[in-house]
């Protein structure tokens, strides 16, 4: 069976029809989701990027691998541990799959070793060394991809991790769909508005009516920001020769060519007779702001960034338009697609085969007594509707400057706190969607209870004596 794991950077689940949007953004994906598994909430375990992509790649949370940075943070802190095996590496070690990535994250500052360790082939689309560059589109990712794939595909099993960055505001490209979406500005006319039990008025996914931010033009550094565009923007020459504008329309423009491309590189998987023998594995590094929270970029911790969609697909292997409820996160990916694979979790022996129980080998080329992957495996709640977790996690800290956060999801609700205490955030996202009302005053023991479930999930992560990684790594 091959493996064709794709990571599409800043896609929120919520833009995608098959999470109930109300644009027709995604028909690949939505059809994918049809015909395969679709985990409601999915979340991340840390962001941004770096973060993200580490926990993706080695089922562990940040306070375990530690590589917290991200591109433009503290380069000295953006080391790592090589003892820590990665997905691609496993892949390599336990199966006989030709392992390949399109990926350009060896370019960021620090250079992330551990998107290209294990993979026989890494394709860089920018064919640049520089940094940042995440400028490319998804068609110019497919020049470099699809020739491989017609080249092995079909003669040989593959692993392939695939990294899209269209949904990123770099700015948005989306050459031949920039016109697919338009709404005129300020304007709610055909646009879904509901009432949330908090007492105003928003639309799904877009914000609070009266707050909705319809598009930013980027300024130079000599310009007046109009938000504050954590997260990364992009540089400001791309900017201006793709017009410099970021809007509602334009994300969902670039989720449609991206869905697009996606549909390429399945339609060559079928030319090669490969489609059918191909699990499928989608999901993002984390969400966008576009202006909720007054961010276009993706360094908070609210419901918008936090919540991608997870995806498998594989016809006759996996249950068909099966829609999981409960929670999941990053570090859960690396474990599921292990086993779907018949190959090893670290540490760990793995004795059931999706259709096969026999027992294999254990894994065994790397040190792996003190790196088990702590994310779970979703095959038993796929095949056994096995129970999600009670919260999950999501860590944020990128540069020396910045103070680190950490979240709590639980539905309904989502508590944020800062390393130093002096943010402190509650929220009811089912009757407060876009997060607006702060209840930890108006409900301070339940604020205290998510601060000590957090200090209590900090604590199970340390060895006696040990510091909090968010602190000691920025040398604190």
């Amino acid at each position: 069976m091959n493996v064709l794991f794709f990571v599409c950077d800043t896609l929120r689940a919520a833009r995608l029809g098959c999470y109930r949007y109300f644009r027709n953004t995604s028909p690949t994906i939505d059809c994918l989701a049809a015909e395969g598994v679709l985990f409601e909430d999915f979340y991340c375990s840390g962001i941004s990027t770096g973060n993200a992509f580490t926990c993706l790649h080695t089922g562990l949370p940040g306070i375990r691998h530690r590589y917290y940075a991200t591109p433009a943070g503290a380069c000295n802190v953006m080391n790592f541990n090589d003892t820590l095996p990665t997905l691609a590496e496993m892949v390599q070690s336990n199966t006989r799959h030709t392992t390949v990535a399109v990926d350009n994250l060896i370019n960021f500052a620090g250079h992330m070793k551990q998107t290209v360790r294990g993979y026989e082939f890494y394709i860089n689309p920018t064919r640049e060394s520089g940094f940042p560059h995440p400028e490319y589109t998804a068609g110019e990712a497919n020049a470099r991809f699809l020739p491989w794939l017609r080249a092995y595909a079909g003669k040989e099993p593959f692993f392939a991790f695939v990294h899209y960055w269209d949904a990123h505001h770099v700015p948005y490209r989306a050459p031949g769909f920039r016109e697919r979406f338009s709404q005129p500005r300020d304007s709610l006319d055909g646009l879904p508005v509901r009432k949330a039990a908090a007492g105003y008025d928003y639309v799904p996914d877009w914000g609070r009516v009266g707050s909705i931010v319809w598009d930013i033009t980027l300024k130079d550094k000599f310009g007046k920001k109009v938000l504050e565009a954590d997260g990364g923007l992009g540089t400001i020459e791309a900017a201006r020769k793709e017009k410099g504008e970021l809007s509602q329309d334009l994300y969902d423009c670039s989720v449609a060519y991206m869905d697009d491309q996606i549909r390429q590189v399945l339609d060559v998987l079928k030319e090669q007779g490969a489609l059918d023998d191909t699990l499928i594995v989608l999901t993002a590094d984390h969400g966008e702001g576009m202006g909720i929270h007054k961010s276009w970029g993706h360094g908070q911790l609210y419901e918008h960034t936090l919540h991608i969609p997870l995806i498998l697909w594989r016809p006759g292997r996996l249950p068909q338009g099966k829609r999981i409820k409960g929670l999941s996160q990053h570090i859960d990916v690396a474990p599921t697609i292990l086993e779907l694979m018949g190959a090893t979790q670290p540490g760990k022996p793995l004795l059931v085969r999706l259709g096969d129980r026999s027992p294999i080998a254990e894994f065994g080329r790397h040190d792996v007594r003190d790196t088990k992957m702590e994310g779970r495996s979703l095959v038993p709640r796929i095949l056994n509707d096995a129970p999600g977790y009670d919260f999950v996690v999501t860590e944020r800290r990128r540069t020396n400057k910045e103070v680190g956060q950490r979240a709590i999801t639980m539905p309904p609700w989502r508590y944020i706190e800062s390393t130093d205490g002096q943010q402190r955030e509650l929220y009811n996202v089912a009757d407060d969607p876009m997060e607006c009302v702060n209840l930890v005053e108006r409900d301070p023991d339940r604020a205290r209870e998510f601060s000590g479930k957090l200090r209590g999930w900090i604590q199970a992560h340390l060895q006696p004596g040990e510091k909090d990684p968010m602190l000691s790594a920025f040398g604190e």
